[in-house]
């Protein structure tokens, strides 16, 4: 694990003029030194080799846990993972998910209020045909912590993939989420909701790359500002034959 001086995140896919600031997010001298605190009593996980895909972000997670999600069997209530972080720590982990049947993991990011320094988490889901995963991720870091967290989803024929974020944590917070609609009648729908008090910063990318034939997408944030806060958010619809 090693520090990366110049870190683009949450980039978007057809730049646009620099001077609006919608192109990204840049991040220096940022890496991981620990591995994040994972508690999942109920799901069977297993760790695995992570192999980077997706350049930057993906450089990011190299040498931190990966673990591997298997969902074979219809859960009978939502499965919880809590992730945690120490004052001071700078730590990340990673998740691959492959679902053939309906599901909804809840991702709890959370440290004591007063804690500093590095969190990030990585979903890379995989979904089978006729099957809906619907993600959460709860962001309740640390008022000094930097939060970065990304989701990669693949959904072929009438695959549904579903992103909840609610973000109340952290004083920087970088969510990204992307899905390849590459089946007929696939679909990705993304919702944020936030709160940002003080001088919080919320920053947000998603992307539906539509390929499939007869797909859908949504995307929607919405929140609450108070004092010297800032947002960005970024929604990209892609149709690519």
């Amino acid at each position: 694990m090693t520090k990366i001086e110049k870190l683009r995140v949450n980039t978007l896919p057809s730049p646009t003029w620099n001077k609006l600031g919608m192109n990204g997010a840049i991040l220096h001298n940022v890496g991981f030194t620990s591995q994040m605190q994972v508690k999942a009593d109920s799901i069977d996980m297993g760790k695995v080799q992570f192999i980077p895909e997706n350049g930057d972000i993906d450089a990011l997670f190299e040498g931190v846990d990966s673990y591997q999600i298997l969902i074979e069997t219809t859960p009978s209530e939502p499965m919880v993972l809590d992730l945690s972080a120490e004052n001071a720590q700078e730590c990340g982990a990673v998740f691959e998910i492959e679902a053939s049947v309906d599901a909804t993991l809840i991702f709890r990011m959370q440290s004591e209020k007063d804690a500093e320094g590095l969190a990030g988490v990585l979903i890379r889901a995989k979904l089978a045909e006729n099957v809906k995963l619907h993600i959460v991720q709860f962001n309740a870091m640390g008022d000094n912590f930097k939060v970065i967290s990304a989701l990669n989803g693949e959904c072929p024929d009438n695959a549904e993939l579903q992103l909840t974020t609610v973000s109340l944590g952290g004083a920087e917070s970088y969510f990204e989420g992307k899905a390849d609609l590459i089946g007929e009648h696939s679909a990705f729908d993304s919702y944020t909701s936030y709160i940002l008090e003080s001088s919080q910063k919320l920053d947000m990318n998603y992307v539906a790359d539509h390929k499939g034939k007869l797909t859908n997408s949504e995307i929607v944030s919405s929140g609450v500002m108070h004092g010297n806060t800032f947002k960005i958010s970024r929604q990209t619809i892609n149709f690519i034959s």
